[in-house]
């Protein structure tokens, strides 16, 4: 899939999920919204889908640490990659921002992701860091 249709199927799910009338309907929103950005990270990476949701669903203030914006929700994913880097996800407004997240991003472990970049990784494990000090402690003196 290109990025365009991504993005527009991306928008449509949002929207649906902003205008549903029950929490069926916005489950059924957010499992499509996970599965677009399951398909984005496998294609062009961890980043481009954390691009994607802040336009669309924006990230509102939050704390900094170091180079990393913390979104309004204090807690925080880390991605550890088989070559032994991380890296993390730092913007959420909510709980249920935070696990539609947990929920695409695991469904990627094992398998090899950013693949239209040019650092293609497989992605071994998921943790999620929750709590400021939590988050401070794991982020001091780490770039994004």
């Amino acid at each position: 899939m290109d990025k365009k249709y991504i993005e527009n199927q991306y928008h449509l799910a949002v929207l649906d999920f902003q205008t549903a009338r029950s929490e069926e309907a916005q489950w059924e929103a957010r499992k499509t919204m996970a599965r677009l950005e399951q398909i984005a990270a496998q294609e062009y990476g961890f980043e481009y889908v954390d691009d994607l949701h802040e336009r669309e669903l924006g990230g509102g203030k939050g704390m900094k640490v170091g180079a990393f914006q913390i979104g309004r929700y204090h807690a925080i994913i880390k991605k550890s990659y088989a070559d032994g880097s991380a890296d993390y996800e730092t913007s959420f407004s909510d709980e249920a921002d935070l696990m539609e997240s947990v929920y695409c991003i695991k469904l990627c472990v094992g398998k090899m992701v950013g693949l239209a970049t040019d650092t293609p990784k497989v992605l071994d494990d998921v943790q999620v860091i929750r709590g400021k000090e939590n988050i401070v402690r794991e982020l001091e003196g780490k770039q994004p």
